[in-house]
């Protein structure tokens, strides 16, 4: 299993979500978030190879997991270029996007993100 390692943008994403629950919803929708981040989280570290390509250059590729439904949310997850799972050691998850937001361009010179 590798390890998933979130970066600055990806938990001020999910602070901003947890903060929006807590003042427009309740407990258990802030449990059903927390949880499906945490199955997602789950599949990209048994699977960080899945997931379609969103960007990419000569050595890294940047993916995208929906999370589970009836969330709305996407995540994208980077790594460096590999043939196969076992030649990727870490895996960061770097931006969280409701499925209607717009989605800002990553700038992949910027590896990790």
């Amino acid at each position: 299993m590798v390890t998933v390692l979130p970066r600055r943008a990806f938990i001020r994403a999910v602070s901003a979500r947890l903060a929006w629950f807590g003042e427009n919803s309740n407990e258990e929708q802030i449990e059903s978030f927390l949880s499906a981040l945490n199955i997602v989280r789950g599949r990209i570290a048994t699977a960080p190879l899945a997931g379609p390509i969103v960007k990419e250059d000569v050595g890294h590729v940047l993916r995208r997991r929906i999370f589970p439904r009836p969330l709305p949310y996407l995540g994208y997850h980077g790594h460096t270029r590999a043939r196969a799972a076992r030649e990727i050691t870490e895996v960061y998850l770097v931006r969280l996007f409701g499925s209607g937001q717009d989605r800002e361009d990553i700038d992949m010179s910027g590896w990790p993100w």
